[in-house]
């Protein structure tokens, strides 16, 4: 057998429809490796009658197909094990979406295949695009064919090399018409199904499209590898750069467009700066976030204090072709109290990247006063707090002027300044350095309160104090609003990773809502509510809410719009604001679970950050939600699986049990019916015997049933009453003795063992049914033991035998249901100790079974009661 550490490699001949030659393509491959001396054999190659590709075949080594039966036909199929046992270096594989037929080891052909790669076997296969799973829904759209075989998108993922098969329509139906695609009875129907000339120009486009998605991977993962320069560029892609700006919407628009037109992707990215934004600022960014969601962008969110950086960088890392953005035309002065553009900065570093500037009447240029106030925009108790600032370190300082000197006063003034900055803006930073020069010059320069600076040296001071004031101040602020932003950041990943630790500590659903309500209520001052899914309809979906006990109308309303149209609606949004909260569906594939809404405590906008945290938690309530779902399935399909096998056992093992006495007693009575069968007495005793032991096997039987079917429902209850166990050995012996002549039977210990509290018939039905498993697989003429003893919390009662036992690997299944060690030997429906066991636990008592350790065979099983103080009596 072929052994390999490493995976074999997967090259797959990609079509649009069946005809385009794929099969062909491969062997024509494989058939130059192999004239290069490479180990090629074909292990299934489907013809279909087709002249041009049986004419390949010969020269290859043609594995020999497996033959299975399904339903009485023969049917041929791959081999996996003779091309494991093979281990060539290449084997061919057709047809990769292929449904094995019943008894093979995997049910679909490409789990073959990748059984084959593990072994470190290369493969050649071939597929249609209509068999990729992502293209399902798409083809049946354009053709109305209902795809019944798919696989996996990640199969073509992890395929090495995709060779596209391509053939115009036009030619392809001339093939068909030839009969050189189907016989002449399928063309017909053909061309009523995937041979429509639109359907096959569709068809075609669908597998270019897909060949160039997995080209265009290729080179962005070659990029990333630096395997290429970081500015190569195979593909239009779009990037426009979003915020709180009403000419964002513009933007947008003219960016889809073009998008739409150079058909490629494009991306709408926000640059987090962390300052704060106001209510007004907050509105806009989440219209037009929405907006961009609407128009179809891929939004991409990234934390950076620098916004051109950051465009940039994701310019590089996503391959961006086109960078859009809008700029007003400003004065030198606008020039000189704005800061530098994001788009001056781009474009002295962009590299081969485009830049589309976009004019639009919305983008409007601040005026100065705007921009100033932009700089110095603040609340008026921070402007209050520099007045008081500079007026005590004033105070103070002229306590201290005798000791420091005038000079020594714009030290300390300087520090108080840049104290200030750790918690005020900039407008109020710049009025601390502006006071403090002319507090400085007042009160403590030569010439004092005047304002008249008399030495040169003095007004160099007082300026370069103003200039440091003001530009340390500023940056020291910049420094806290960026660490205010951090922290906003890290807050915003501790409450995902708290999110994140609920849902990997609790299993239960009950359990991962409580913990939700805590900590969203806790660190973003929340409350969450679910809405359950009870049932759906073609009016709606039935709800049913949990976690939020006022629930009004319009609330309920909003959850089942949210779940009928899966987008999120409510407060905030554009779909009924209204409402108390916000919703999300939990949609997970195409499962709808229920909806999710969380209302804050206050009246505060719901901002952008906080729907995005919801989206996240979102997610992953509905990841579990569906993990469960599947869960459920599993169970349910194994409990079925488990279900099928015991009926087939039951009728296997019924079918046997009855027909064998019923046969007998059929015959005994007919012999019984006809005089001439019976020559004497002794013949009929005899008959009669032979009856009277099938009708007991049969009332054996019927027991063994009824006792199995109360436990499995769960309608037995044991009585508790005062046992004797002797008195239900005695019961049982008497009950066998026609059965146990043959052998002799020792009882020891039993008579002097104490009352026990437990239910007589169930304890006789135990005994009886041990000591018959004893009779049906012990020697004959064998000893059967049953000996009595008790120790300080138990009485306990030992049955053995002497047969052959039991073999260690049966051993652990002892006590389950129509386990038997040897089914083909008659007698037994294999439910005897598992009913025992049923018994035993519906009494709270224990049993066990182990092969004799005392130098004899034969097997032991053990019956544990728990003992009562009032039966020691």
């Amino acid at each position: 057998m072929h052994v390999s550490r490493h995976e074999g490699k997967l090259k797959v001949f990609l079509g649009m429809v069946a005809g385009v030659g794929k099969t062909c393509a491969m062997l024509e491959s494989a058939r130059s490796l192999k004239s290069e001396g490479r180990d090629v054999v074909i292990g299934l190659v489907e013809t279909h009658g087709r002249k041009k590709t049986e004419a390949l075949l010969p020269g290859f080594e043609i594995l020999p197909r497996k033959k299975l039966l399904h339903a009485g036909t023969e049917i041929l199929e791959m081999d996996l094990d003779a091309i494991l046992a093979r281990g060539p270096e290449l084997v061919l594989v057709d047809e990769l979406a292929h449904t094995n037929a019943p008894g093979s080891r995997h049910p679909k052909r490409f789990m073959d295949v990748e059984e084959i790669l593990r072994a470190g076997i290369d493969v050649y296969t071939t597929i249609n695009v209509q068999h990729f799973e992502s293209r399902v829904d798409l083809v049946r759209n354009l053709s109305g064919i209902e795809i019944k075989e798919s696989v996996p998108d990640s199969l073509l993922d992890r395929a090495d090399q995709i060779e596209l098969i391509d053939l115009p329509p036009d030619e392809l139906l001339a093939r068909l018409e030839k009969g050189e695609i189907y016989p002449q009875e399928k063309i017909e129907r053909s061309l009523q199904g995937f041979f429509k000339r639109g359907t096959l120009t569709a068809l075609r486009e669908i597998s270019l499209r897909l060949t160039a998605e997995r080209v265009d991977h290729e080179v962005i993962r070659a990029v990333r590898n630096r395997d290429l320069p970081q500015d190569t560029h195979t593909r239009d892609r779009l990037l426009v750069a979003i915020g709180p700006s009403p000419s964002a919407t513009e933007l947008l628009r003219w960016t889809r467009n073009k998008a739409f037109n150079l058909n490629a992707p494009w991306i709408a990215a926000y640059i987090d700066t962390g300052v704060s934004l106001s209510s007004e600022d907050r509105r806009l960014l989440d219209e037009n976030i929405e907006l961009a969601r609407h128009l179809g962008a891929e939004l991409v969110t990234v934390s950076s204090p620098n916004i051109a950086q950051a465009i940039l960088a994701l310019t590089r890392e996503r391959q961006v072709t086109e960078i859009v953005m809008g700029k007003p035309r400003m004065s030198f002065v606008h020039q000189l109290l704005a800061p530098e553009s994001p788009v001056d900065t781009i474009y002295k570093e962009k590299g081969s990247v485009t830049i589309s500037i976009v004019t639009t009447d919305k983008i409007k240029v601040p005026t100065i006063w705007q921009l100033l106030r932009r700089r110095v925009r603040s609340k008026p108790a921070e402007y209050l707090f520099s007045f008081g600032n500079v007026a005590v370190t004033t105070v103070l300082l002229l306590l201290l002027l005798p000791i420091i000197g005038y000079r020594g006063v714009g030290l300390v003034f300087l520090f108080a300044v840049l104290c200030q900055s750790l918690v005020t803006g900039r407008g109020p930073i710049y009025l601390a350095a502006l006071l403090g020069a002319i507090s400085w010059n007042f009160f403590f320069m030569p010439a004092r309160f005047t304002f008249t600076v008399v030495a040169r040296e003095d007004q160099i001071h007082l300026a370069l104090f103003v200039a440091m004031a003001s530009v340390l101040g500023s940056l020291t602020n910049k420094v806290r609003v960026r660490e205010q932003a951090y922290r906003e950041r890290e807050a915003r990943a501790t409450f995902l990773f708290e999110v994140s630790k609920v849902f990997s500590e609790q299993n239960e659903l009950a359990g991962i809502l409580e913990k939700l309500k805590e900590v969203v209520a806790a660190q973003l001052g929340f409350d969450v509510a679910y809405y359950v899914r009870v049932s759906s309809s073609e009016a709606g979906f039935s709800l049913r809410s949990e976690g939020r006990s006022a629930l009004t109308s319009r609330e309920m309303g909003v959850a089942h719009w949210t779940l009928t149209n899966l987008r999120r609606a409510g407060r905030d949004t554009e779909t009924l604001p209204e409402s108390e909260g916000i919703y999300f569906p939990l949609v997970s594939g195409s499962e709808v679970f229920g909806s999710i809404g969380f209302f804050p405590h206050t009246k505060d906008r719901i901002d952008f950050t906080k729907k995005s945290i919801f989206e996240a938690v979102t997610r992953q309530l509905s990841l579990f939600l569906e993990k469960q779902h599947y869960l459920s399935l599993i169970t349910a399909t194994r409990a079925l699986e488990e279900s099928a096998k015991l009926q087939k056992s039951l009728f296997s093992s019924i079918s046997h049990e009855f027909k064998t006495p019923l046969t007998a007693l059929l015959g005994g009575l007919q012999a019984i019916s006809d005089s001439k069968a019976i020559a004497d007495d002794a013949s009929l005793t005899s008959i009669a015997k032979d009856v009277s032991s099938s009708g007991a096997r049969l009332t054996h039987v019927v027991d063994a049933l009824l006792d199995m079917s109360r436990l499995e429902s769960g309608t037995l209850v044991a009585k508790s009453e005062w046992v004797s166990l002797e008195e239900a050995v005695g019961l049982v012996l008497g009950r066998l003795e026609t059965r146990l002549t043959e052998h002799d039977v020792l009882v020891a210990g039993v008579s002097e063992l104490p009352l026990i509290k437990a239910d007589f018939v169930l304890v006789a039905d135990v005994i009886r049914n041990v000591i018959s498993n004893s009779l049906q697989y012990s020697d004959p003429k064998g000893k059967i033991e049953i000996h009595g003893y008790q120790n300080p919390t138990h009485v306990i009662m030992e049955l053995s035998d002497e047969g052959r036992g039991v073999g260690e690997d049966f051993g652990a299944k002892i006590f389950h249901r129509f386990s038997r060690e040897n089914p083909n030997v008659p007698g037994g429906l294999g439910l005897g100790l598992s009913i025992c066991e049923g018994l035993m636990d519906a009494m709270q008592a224990s049993i066990s079974a182990v092969n004799r350790k005392d130098g004899i065979s034969g097997f032991l099983v053990t019956l544990s009661f728990p003992k009562t103080s009032e039966g020691q009596s």
